[in-house]
């Protein structure tokens, strides 16, 4: 309320004037407490707002911390990603590595059968060499035998 109404709401014309003031000073206290009380009310809107705007920079805080740990495992996921693509790469050069070496072993192979059809042809050519020796053998034993007949009939023909 306003001073002047409550003067008017106090304010008897026909009172004394010590009653008047009196009014007056009760008026005044009344104007104080509602003062006091706006003041009080302005305080705990002020106390209020600090509040909100801690509450604001204790959520902004989060929120940065928040971010922090996204980034921080966004980060990871790089990492992650990239050590994946490595190992594929690894992956991708023992396939190659083991189809070469396959390769390489297939080749051996086929040395391996090459090694062992000449060395079975070599077996044959030894089985006929000895053949021949025999034959040879025979055939020597068969020349003894003939030069000792001669020899035999050398010596009658000379007796």
């Amino acid at each position: 309320a306003s001073p002047a109404v409550l003067l008017g709401e106090i304010r008897d014309p026909d009172a004394p004037l010590e009653v008047e003031l009196a009014a007056l000073v009760v008026a005044a206290v009344s104007v104080e407490a509602e003062v006091a009380a706006l003041v009080a009310a302005v305080d705990s809107v002020e106390a209020e707002i600090a509040a909100l705007g801690a509450a604001g920079a204790s959520v902004e805080a989060e929120l940065a911390a928040l971010g922090g740990a996204v980034d921080s495992v966004e980060a990871e996921l790089g990492a992650l990603g990239a050590a994946v693509d490595s190992v594929e790469a690894e992956l991708a050069a023992l396939v190659v590595a083991a189809a070469s070496v396959e390769a390489e072993v297939a080749a051996l192979g086929a040395a391996v059968d090459s090694v062992e059809a000449e060395l079975g042809a070599l077996g044959a050519a030894v089985d006929s060499v000895e053949a021949e020796l025999v034959a040879l053998v025979v055939a020597a034993a068969s020349v003894e035998a003939e030069v000792a007949a001669l020899g035999a009939a050398g010596a009658s023909v000379e007796a």
